[in-house]
């Protein structure tokens, strides 16, 4: 049988690379896959995947020289901000694109972009400049946005996965606290920042790590010490990968109301708040004081992550819409 070929294109962070797990991890899942063949072109990816890469970034390297080394079947752009070496989405940044120059006109390649930040967009103006065919968005309420209807590029809903092989409950016994571990100082965090001054203002038992105190194998032990975790919706009714991340470890996702969560989830696999945050203190105060109630939910939530978020589950489905999209 012969491989699909896809030719990734990302930005790894020397040092931020807490997403390492979430977008590399994702392409080596991808690579494993007996029915793709996959190479990498980008900034510092000999620093992480180096058998994956397909040749040292060069600024002098064009499209041209990239597709006589490697003729893949799709390309696929791991999210719009890693083809930027600084990125703001409320702006071009043109001068700061690192894609190799005829990478927008190479057309006859389906070309795909794996978008999480898609809420700060205007509009698609951008993916469109740069024949963008397919956009998989991390968020379904992203992926039925108005202003995209009936437009190119295609807009398909794909959540985020875990990698299970790290993302796992620990055999250790867990502290029966609540912990945030995130961001929560954009405005946008807003859900965030009124369930935290509601369970500290009520003396919950709560840890707080809210400057990248754990990042890395930190953040994922973290993930794993506690009974419960707290986190909370953007104002653009999103569900972060850490909401997955959070019920993979085995700890209770304590989360802001977010009608997407019922197509992701399996009832009784998670607890949420209201936005007034009226309900969370009882909530909160029944997850740490009943251990019943609180190691249903956890069973319900690996069985969910398990069986439907897995890194090698999306890779299948990613094979199965590209084949579907572009008669691959």
């Amino acid at each position: 049988m012969q491989k699909l070929k896809i030719l990734l294109f990302y930005r790894y962070d020397r040092y931020y690379n807490k997403d390492e797990w979430l977008h590399l991890h994702f392409a080596k899942a991808i690579s494993e896959h007996p029915e793709i063949e996959l190479k990498i072109y980008g900034l510092y990816i000999e620093d992480i995947y180096p058998n994956l890469m397909l040749m040292p970034y060069s600024s002098s390297i064009v499209m041209e020289d990239i597709l006589k080394k490697f003729s893949p079947d799709v390309i696929i752009g791991m999210t719009k901000a890693r083809l930027f070496r600084e990125y703001n989405p409320k702006q071009s940044f043109k001068g700061n694109l690192w894609l190799p120059s005829g990478w927008h006109n190479a057309r006859a390649i389906p070309k795909i972009i794996l978008e999480e930040d898609y809420f700060c967009e205007e509009n698609d103006d951008w993916y469109k400049e740069y024949n963008i065919d397919l956009i998989l968005q991390r968020h379904y309420s992203q992926a039925i946005r108005e202003v995209t209807f009936n437009e190119k590029p295609k807009h398909i809903w794909f959540p985020f996965s875990v990698d299970a092989e790290i993302f796992k409950p620990s055999k250790e016994l867990r502290k029966n606290r609540i912990c945030f571990v995130g961001a929560n100082g954009a405005t946008y965090y807003i859900h965030r920042r009124k369930a935290i001054n509601c369970l500290r203002t009520n003396n919950v038992p709560l840890d707080i790590f809210a400057n990248n105190e754990k990042i890395g194998k930190e953040y994922i032990k973290c993930l794993q010490e506690y009974n419960c975790h707290l986190n909370g919706s953007l104002i653009y009714n999103t569900t972060p990968a850490k909401m997955f991340e959070i019920m993979a470890c085995g700890s209770v996702l304590l989360t802001s109301e977010n009608e997407d969560l019922k197509l992701l989830f399996d009832e009784g696999s998670y607890v949420t708040y209201n936005e007034y945050c009226s309900d969370l203190l009882a909530k909160a105060n029944k997850i740490l004081k009943d251990e019943t109630y609180r190691n249903n939910i956890i069973e319900k939530a690996l069985r969910s992550i398990q069986s439907r978020h897995t890194h090698k589950i999306r890779v299948n489905e990613l094979l199965d819409i590209i084949k579907r999209e572009f008669n691959l």
